[in-house]
C-alpha cells in the first residue's frame, strides 16, 4: 500500500533536481496547509462516523446482498468524503499558491497515491458525489492535491 509513498520519499531525498523543484513550491504549500485544517476536519469527521457506527441492513434483502450493499455504500461515503476534501484542498492551493504550485502538488501526490484509493474511489468522481468544483483538475490530480497538502502540513 505504501510502495509509491516510499518511492517518492526516496526520490525526494536522492534526486537533486526533484529536491529543487519541490523546494520551489514547498513554502507556499506549507502556507496553504493551514487552510486545509477545515477541509481535513470535515473528512476526519466522516471517517470517525464511519468507524463509530454499525452499518444498517436494508430490510428484506438476502444477507450476502445486504453485506455487499452496505460495503458499497460505506465505500462511496468514504470516497465522496475524500473527494470533498480534495475539492476543498484544491481550491485552497490554487487560491494561495496559483496554478503552477497546484499542478506540482497534484503530480507529487498523484505519484504517492496508494493503489487502494485508485482501485476503490475512481468510480466516485465529482458528479457521483455531488461535488461541483470550478477547478479543472481531474479526479486523480485532486486526490494528489489532498495527499500533498497532508504531507506538506506534516513536514512543518
Amino acid at each position: 500500500m505504501f510502495k509509491n509513498t516510499a518511492r517518492m520519499i526516496h526520490e525526494l531525498c536522492t534526486n537533486e533536481h526533484y529536491q529543487a523543484v519541490y523546494l520551489e513550491h514547498s513554502t507556499c504549500m506549507s502556507k496553504a496547509a493551514s487552510d486545509h485544517t477545515v477541509c481535513l476536519k470535515r473528512y476526519t469527521t466522516v471517517l470517525d462516523e464511519l468507524q463509530s457506527t454499525e452499518p444498517e441492513s436494508p430490510i428484506g434483502t438476502p444477507v450476502s446482498k445486504k453485506r455487499r450493499e452496505i460495503s458499497d455504500e460505506r465505500i462511496k461515503t468514504l470516497c465522496c468524503a475524500f473527494q470533498q476534501y480534495i475539492d476543498c484542498s484544491s481550491h485552497s492551493m490554487r487560491r494561495k499558491c496559483g496554478e503552477p504550485t497546484a499542478v506540482f502538488s497534484a503530480e507529487f501526490v498523484k505519484n504517492m497515491s496508494s493503489t487502494m484509493i485508485t482501485d476503490y474511489c475512481t468510480i466516485y468522481g465529482p458528479e457521483e458525489c455531488g461535488v461541483y468544483s470550478s477547478a479543472t483538475a481531474t479526479f486523480s490530480s485532486l486526490i494528489s492535491l489532498a495527499l500533498v497538502s497532508v504531507i506538506a502540513f506534516a513536514l512543518n
